[in-house]
């Protein structure tokens, strides 16, 4: 029993630790995504709230886009996607005044009008605005004059197909080509928009809770077959030392036995010679009898 607690101890030490590396991996992933974040732009310089600027913050922290469409929203965005969002025009003016005066860099600015009201295209049947694609957080407007025009489309002959039947609408494949009757733009992957990588944040985030999750799980299974490994030792050695009293025991009445045995031989000795005198002694009388009738007889 204690060796094969030992044995499901040490496998689910492993896995434990196996769990640990993953945990601390995504951790390291996170912060490096995070990270990477803080100076695309002088954006962070605005953020701080120096400026006075009213921010809702970066662009990319306030949608959420339909999974796998990232890419295709961050290419339609363009410079916008690593944008920061500020409520008024007057806001985004301190903005870029802040960052001159401190020659803190450059920064996209977003500026929502809360008066503006969505804007609805006409689409070509079977096909989707890219702006369907996106949940925010008080940006619907904004978002549907910016991408008014974009369409989602899986891919180039999909694009061809739209700009057939609309040719003054832009279709964005989901790997991020934009094709429009004017300008065409994409090809093999590029660099990760804010938006993917605030995705990829998130998605992060998820797997490190699934993982800390697994990791404390692990941990209270480790506690509890430590306690079995423990209790089977201890009953292990409790065996052990009545095993080992018993030995000694045994020891003793062997030893015991040794010295009966050595004494019962010295009686038998002691028997066999008192024997050996008796019988001499019997003969000795038997003879003086003899001689003392043949004395008698005479």
């Amino acid at each position: 029993a204690m060796q094969s607690a030992i044995a499901e101890f040490e496998k689910a030490q492993e896995r434990e630790q196996s769990a640990q590396r993953e945990r601390a991996g995504l951790i390291a992933r996170l912060a490096a995504l995070e990270e990477s974040l803080l100076h695309r732009d002088g954006g962070e310089a605005i953020l701080s709230g120096r400026s006075g600027a009213v921010i809702r913050g970066r662009l990319s922290s306030l949608i959420t886009v339909e999974s796998g469409w990232e890419t295709a929203v961050g290419a339609a965005l363009g410079p916008l996607a690593d944008s920061i969002v500020v409520a008024d025009l007057r806001s985004a003016v301190s903005a870029l005044t802040l960052l001159k005066s401190e020659s803190a860099g450059q920064s996209e600015l977003l500026v929502v009008d809360s008066n503006d009201s969505a804007l609805t295209v006409t689409l070509p049947a079977g096909f989707s605005s890219l702006a369907s694609l996106i949940r925010t957080d008080g940006l619907d407007s904004a978002l549907s004059h910016l991408l008014a025009r974009y369409v989602a489309v899986r891919d180039l002959d999909e694009a061809q197909s739209l700009l057939t039947h609309d040719s003054t609408l832009i279709a964005v494949t989901i790997d991020g080509d934009l094709v429009s009757r004017n300008r065409v733009k994409g090809g093999s992957a590029g660099g990760n928009s804010a938006i993917e990588i605030n995705a990829l944040i998130e998605r992060t985030r998820e797997s490190l809770y699934e993982k800390s999750a697994i990791c404390e799980k692990l941990s209270f299974e480790l506690a509890r077959l430590k306690s079995q490994v423990e209790a089977a030792t201890a009953a292990y050695d409790s065996t052990l030392s009545k095993l080992n009293d018993s030995d000694a025991r045994m020891s003793g009445l062997a030893e015991q036995m040794a010295v009966a045995g050595q004494n019962v031989k010295s009686a038998q000795a002691e028997v066999d010679r008192l024997t050996a005198s008796l019988s001499e002694a019997t003969e000795q009388r038997s003879s003086d009898e003899s001689d003392l009738a043949a004395a008698e007889a005479q």
